[in-house]
């Protein structure tokens, strides 16, 4: 630029004031000017590059020393709460002029040193306070680290500068990440303090326990301070390690003896809606001054101490699964499964304790093989005992259609009562009931009770023969004055039991006993019926297992038909057999006609 306003005698005027020669000119000017040679072509023309200057501050030897002295005479004020006469400008500059003149690291290292003189201080004054209580070191902590937090948010701002450049270059904790760290590793993870902050914390959650007052919301900031630490530098969530563990482990020490306790002193009814109240209860502390990811573990917690380790014990209490079984507590037995079901092998053990007293009062009825029994009593004994257990299922152990519990994978098979061959089938007072209701049958305890009804049925030898006997009287006598739906109900009932049985050949061979006699001796007072139950057979059993019996009644019809022809002949000619003197015409003539192999050949005598 100065040569081209000499070129144009710009420079004639300011002779004596310009520097003469090119590398005067370059030591007088602020700018460093670099010259390029010009295009290819035209060496004549040249170009001038000016870039910017750059000052370098010639610090005092002692500047890091004295500023350091006022910026930490300034961050001891702000931690005493002292802050009226302090201007947050000015600190800002000396800092700002640290940095700026390389004296970060000191800068760094002397307010961590200060931080931690300060921290030191407070964790010795609270250790040092055995006078206070629970409750006041709680609040002395709480208070102190509100105060602290405001603190470090003023030397964030004082530093903002050192946080902006010299720690993002460096890759340093920033002001307020290196305050919270050093507050839990010198205050938090105190020797002293660390375990008479554990123990005030958890006495007074035991307070809580034992229904006495307490602020809960002083628990809750101090579990605040403590997710405010996030992790450490091994990578560890502290309120994870210094309160959650610690306190999942005083629970369980806690609910193990009050669960001794209570089964000494209470129903099983009475137990288990304590725990489903204590289950609620510590929910609502976690609500209130926990971290919501403690609720799982503390749940987990008290179904395995009040719970699964006490299973046997509830189950097998003179008050439990089978008192309430056998006096139909259906309430009680909802409880019990719903908190069962919570726990890994509870639904197991009410699975074997329900086939149990299943097999127990199954076999109270069919007894030890002693014939002298009444058949039809029995049977309706077992159809009785069948239809309890069938509103026990659908009461307790089923769930409405479409609820969440459908939705259980596939070792929790849901059946609804009315889907076929393989559903539940129950006696007459409850088939409507769960046909309307649309329940489903959890198929575990389903397979469990058929399995107990199959175990004491065919642990009797002339089940199958009591079972006919019945149906027989059914088809003879009871279903005479009964309407459709009635006898269906009934029916079906009476398959149920004969799905029990093992051999149900044994049942075909008594049943076309009975038809024959009822066929033959004209006592079917329901042909519908007849053919009902057949049908049902034939469902059950297919085609082959009911030929004989629908070809009796196709012997039967065809007998009436031909019978009815022979009438009708026999009206038609009955003058010519008086002329001719035949014998007495009111003779009446019944003939059936059988079918080889169809019909039960009896021996005579």
């Amino acid at each position: 630029r100065l040569r081209v306003m000499q070129d144009k005698g710009f420079g004639k005027n300011l002779k004596g004031h310009l520097p003469s020669t090119e590398n005067d000119r370059k030591r007088a000017s602020p700018f460093k000017m670099t010259t390029v040679g010009g295009r290819s072509g035209d060496a004549s023309r040249k170009m001038t590059r000016i870039t910017p200057f750059q000052h370098t501050i010639q610090a005092d030897p002692e500047f890091a020393e004295k500023t350091w002295n006022v910026l930490e005479n300034a961050i001891r004020e702000v931690f005493e709460r002292n802050t009226g006469n302090l201007s947050y400008e000015q600190l800002y500059r000396l800092a700002y002029t640290m940095v700026l003149a390389k004296f970060g690291d000191f800068l760094y290292n002397n307010v961590n040193n200060t931080i931690s003189d300060h921290l030191k201080t407070l964790a010795n004054s609270l250790s040092s306070r055995s006078e206070l209580s629970d409750y006041n070191l709680l609040k002395e902590l709480r208070t102190e680290w509100d105060w602290y937090k405001l603190s470090i948010s003023h030397l964030r701002d004082i530093l903002m500068y050192m946080d902006r450049t010299f720690v993002a270059n460096r890759k340093k904790k920033s002001v307020y990440d290196l305050g919270v760290g050093l507050f839990r590793d010198i205050v938090v993870r105190d020797a002293r303090l660390q375990p008479m902050i554990l123990k005030a914390f958890l006495d007074c959650v035991d307070r809580d326990r034992n229904e006495e007052p307490i602020d809960w919301q002083l628990l809750g900031a101090i579990t605040k301070l403590l997710s405010d630490m996030r992790t450490d530098a091994r990578g560890l969530n502290v309120y994870q390690v210094e309160l959650e563990k610690p306190f999942l482990e005083h629970s369980a020490r806690y609910y193990r003896g009050y669960s001794q306790t209570c089964l000494a002193t209470m129903t099983c009814a009475g137990y288990l809606s304590n725990a489903e109240t204590k289950l609620a209860e510590e929910n609502r502390r976690v609500e209130q001054y926990l971290e919501s990811r403690t609720r799982g573990k503390l749940e987990s917690v008290l179904l395995e101490e009040l719970i699964e380790k006490n299973l046997p014990t509830l189950i097998d209490m003179p008050s439990g699964l089978v008192y309430m079984l056998q006096n139909d507590r259906i309430a009680d037995l909802k409880l019990l499964r719903s908190i069962f079901r919570r726990v890994p092998a509870g639904e197991n053990v009410i699975c074997q304790g329900l086939k149990k007293e299943v097999v127990y009062q199954g076999m109270k009825i069919v007894g030890d093989g002693d014939d002298a029994r009444e058949p039809v009593e029995m049977v309706r004994s077992l159809l009785d005992l069948k239809a309890k257990y069938d509103k026990i299922l659908a009461s307790v152990f089923s769930v409405s259609s479409g609820s969440k519990e459908t939705e259980d994978g596939p070792d929790v098979q849901m059946l609804p009562a009315d889907s076929g061959p393989e559903t539940l089938v129950v006696g007459a007072p409850s088939l409507r009931a769960i046909s309307t209701a649309n329940v489903m049958i959890d198929k575990r305890y389903l397979n469990v009770v058929h399995e107990g009804f199959e175990e004491c049925m065919n642990s009797y030898n002339r089940s199958a023969e009591y079972l006919s006997l019945y149906v027989d009287l059914q088809l003879r006598q009871e279903f005479k004055d009964m309407n459709e739906d009635d006898i269906d109900t009934r029916l079906n009932a009476d398959v149920t039991l004969f799905r029990f049985l093992q051999d149900k050949d044994v049942f075909a061979r008594y049943y076309t006993q009975h038809l024959s006699k009822r066929l033959l001796q004209a006592r079917v007072t329901s042909d519908d019926a007849e053919r009902s139950f057949l049908v049902k057979l034939k469902n059950e059993c297919g085609f082959l297992y009911t030929s004989k019996m629908e070809s009796m009644f196709n012997d039967i019809k065809t007998s009436e038909d031909i019978q009815a022809s022979y009438r009708a002949w026999r009206s038609s000619n009955m003058e010519i057999e008086t002329d001719e003197g035949a014998g007495d015409s009111s003779t009446e003539l019944r003939v059936t006609v059988l079918t080889t192999g169809a019909w039960p050949i009896q021996s005579t005598p």
